[in-house]
């Protein structure tokens, strides 16, 4: 398994194979009902209804994209901090075993 692999699935297991809590409540918003009648009104009074529906449309997904962008950065910091914890894991596990295999050699213990 390669290096990356295995921390996804340490990343992974630290959420808790669930998203971020910033994401969990990121909402995306509906498209404008007026796109699919465009075809349909014509009129001045329809084409502004819309354009100001597309324009809340757009403010409402730079919104939902910046939710998603605080999720992501929170589920990497959790991500680095298992990661961080893993190799720190492995590290002690490595130097109890090195001073075991010193002592077996009769080396020193």
């Amino acid at each position: 398994m390669t290096r990356l692999a295995i921390g996804a699935i340490v990343a992974l297991a630290a959420l808790g194979g669930r998203p971020a809590t910033a994401q969990m409540y990121c909402s995306a918003p509906s498209e404008p009902s007026c796109i699919g009648m465009m075809s349909f009104s014509r009129d001045q009074m329809s084409f502004d209804l819309c354009r100001s529906q597309v324009q809340s449309y757009r403010s409402e997904t730079t919104s939902y994209l910046a939710c998603l962008r605080r999720g992501q950065e929170e589920a990497m910091e959790q991500a680095n901090e298992a990661i961080r914890r893993r190799n720190q894991a492995v590290q002690e596990l490595n130097r109890v075993v090195e001073r075991f295999n010193a002592c077996a050699r009769n080396d020193y213990c």
